[in-house]
């Protein structure tokens, strides 16, 4: 069970005009690879043995690994690793399985007249000043996307992979290792498109850096009863269908939905037995969008499509990976919810009774989250518990035993939940599930008795909430723009004025996020993924998307109206009940123009929202 995969660690990085050098710090680890050569004029990549020339001659960065190559207006631009933060180690010994969270990159151009900064001044001479501009602009989206939080790799752990999934497919003893990259869920490797130049020649591989985008979190040092053991906590947010909130909704024809992320928690011993449990989250797998018109909640969009065709897609792949599925949806049951939740039902029907089909049978539980605790409390969450444990207790959890070398148990199945955004309501849930899965693993490892619960133990479980609550934060930040509501019950099983306020002002940031800055954002992924791919005649023989964006046209309307309501209170508020009819004639007319303007919004909203320009998203 240990690790049989490598990648090159940390990178000395030499830099010429004609040449970027990259040698490994360590090469002592199992590559016959040398160093890595990049021809900055001809774009060329090799391999090369001889580097005692080259590191004694030139000055040397260091540096984590390389996050890759994009092609912007200017030509290439390398990626690199400068900066990022020891996680925790997965194993408790060995060194193998260390994790590191990304902190700051290095985008460094092949041109030699143009430095990575946002200077139009050192430019390249052959872009115009129209190019210049568009060319930082997509500067400003790599720098903004790569600052988002959660950005994680390990040398040697595949971070892509869960632990079931590694089992099956590890190198026999004794072989060489493999390049990690060879081992890498691709679905969750977000710099995958980067890499593209480097994973088509096999002897690059080991250059090839994993990167996933979600949540890493490592408690080593846990003691119960004598018995010492660490829980890890990790998400992998999805490379397809990916996006912000209300530019990625749904399913597309290939079977992938929105915000689909696949969560697991590993206990590992004492005895060094190690367990894993996994649940997914996604969007519900309909046709279905609900883009930003300045309303604060819009419209859901349900069109007539071949919804049955691409949930046959999204069904049949969850079931190769996972086997059995039971779909937990938590959206209302009334309004538009309803409508929604409806859809989703018949589609669920339709897969599982109409024979004609190969689709696997899916269990299908709807509870409505808001209207059952708004009816009966948080605990009418114990409610949904029960209505899923025998699904949660038969697809069971996988677990490896060291004392005979053999896996033990493997999941069978998988719990996939959802509600409108699969944020908020999904991680309380998942969270709920999770903590039923880990007292049950304990229960098995001989830490708990089958009386204990861990609530008994105030550290673990303050522990455990923490942790769920800060995987919400940033899985929300990274969909939705701000941290996650109701992670207040999370932390502490009650829900708390404090905890309503902060949903409060998080709601309102979403609101703006949303409407005034996800198109841009969205581009940013979209450039990031590959979704978009930046053609080096932008600005000059080809239109470039990114003139599309009318910044005046997206912040006109929004401002003029806070101007014309402050004007109205300000008239109001200084003169009060001694309005002559001149002033009471001016308050009129900014209450009027207030009034206009939000009219404007409601029927027009949708041509003052930000929306992405890369790929097109418009009703």
């Amino acid at each position: 069970m240990e690790s049989s995969y490598h990648v090159c660690r940390k990178l000395r990085f030499y830099e010429t005009p004609e040449y970027f050098y990259l040698i490994p710090v360590d090469r002592s680890s199992g590559s016959d690879v040398q160093a890595l050569s990049i021809n900055r004029l001809t774009n060329e990549i090799n391999v090369f043995y001889d580097t005692e020339a080259i590191e004694r001659s030139i000055f040397a960065d260091i540096c984590y690994g390389i996050f890759g190559i994009i092609r912007l207006i200017s030509g290439n631009h390398l990626i690199l690793i400068t900066e990022a933060s020891r996680v925790g180690e997965i194993y408790s010994s060995g060194g193998d399985s260390i994790v590191y969270r990304m902190k700051n990159v290095r985008i460094i151009p092949y041109s030699n007249n143009h430095e990575a900064s946002l200077s139009t001044k050192t430019t390249s001479m052959v872009l115009n000043d129209q190019q210049k501009a568009y060319n930082d602009r997509y500067l400003i989206m790599l720098q903004s996307i790569l600052r988002m939080p959660g950005y994680y790799f390990s040398y040697s752990y595949d971070l892509s992979s869960t632990l079931q999934r590694t089992s099956r497919q590890s190198a026999p003893k004794n072989q060489r290792p493999l390049p990690l990259i060879e081992a890498a869920n691709m679905e969750f490797v977000w710099n995958r498109a980067l890499l593209s130049q480097l994973t088509s020649e096999t002897k690059f591989h080991y250059f090839c850096l994993p990167i996933i985008c979600g949540f890493v979190a490592i408690h080593p040092q846990l003691l119960i009863k004598q018995r010492s053991f660490r829980w890890v906590l990790i998400s992998r947010r999805s490379t397809n269908r990916c996006g912000t909130r209300w530019f990625a909704r749904g399913i597309n024809p290939d079977g992938y939905v929105a915000n689909y992320i696949e969560t697991e928690q590993l206990l590992l011993t004492d005895r060094n037995d190690r367990f894993a449990f996994v649940q997914i989250r996604g969007s519900i797998p309909l046709f279905w969008s609900q883009l930003p018109n300045l309303r604060y909640k819009p419209t859901f969009v349900v069109p007539k499509a071949p919804h049955i065709e691409s949930y046959g897609h999204h069904v049949r792949r969850l079931a190769r990976e996972h086997g059995r599925l039971c779909f937990v949806n938590l959206i209302g049951n009334k309004g538009s919810e309803g409508r929604l939740g409806k859809a989703f039902t018949d589609v669920v029907n339709d897969g599982n009774f109409n024979r004609g089909n190969d689709i696997p049978f899916v269990n299908f539980e709807w509870f409505d989250f808001h209207g059952e605790c708004r009816r009966n409390g948080w605990q009418a969450l114990n409610k949904l518990m029960d209505q899923i444990r025998s699904f949660i207790d038969e697809y069971g959890y996988y677990w490896w035993c060291s004392s005979n070398n053999s896996i033990q148990k493997i999941q069978q199945g998988v719990i996939r939940t959802n509600c409108i955004d699969s944020l908020d309501r999904t991680n309380v849930v998942q969270s709920l599930i999770g903590k039923y899965v880990l007292r049950k693993q304990m229960i098995q490892a001989g830490i708990l008795s089958e009386f204990e619960m861990i609530e008994s133990y105030p550290d673990l479980n303050s522990l455990f909430s923490n942790m769920w609550a800060d995987h919400a934060d940033v899985c929300s930040i990274q969909y939705a723009g701000t941290g996650a509501l109701k992670s207040d019950f999370t932390r502490t099983g009650k829900r708390r004025l404090t905890g309503v306020i902060a949903d409060g002002i998080n709601s309102l940031i979403r609101y703006y996020k949303n409407n005034f800055e996800d198109g841009f954002r969205q581009d940013s992924i979209d450039l990031i993924l590959g979704a978009y791919q930046v053609d080096e005649r932008e600005g000059k023989q080809v239109k470039c998307p990114l003139q599309e964006r009318n910044l005046v046209k997206i912040f006109f309307l929004p401002i003029f109206f806070l101007l014309s309501l402050g004007m109205f209170a300000w008239i109001i508020i200084l003169y009060g009940n001694g309005l002559n009819i001149e002033q009471a004639l001016y308050s009129l007319f900014w209450l009027a123009m207030s009034a206009i303007c939000l009219i404007i919004m409601y029927y027009l909203g949708n041509e003052f929202a930000d929306y992405p320009t890369l790929v097109k998203r418009r009703p």
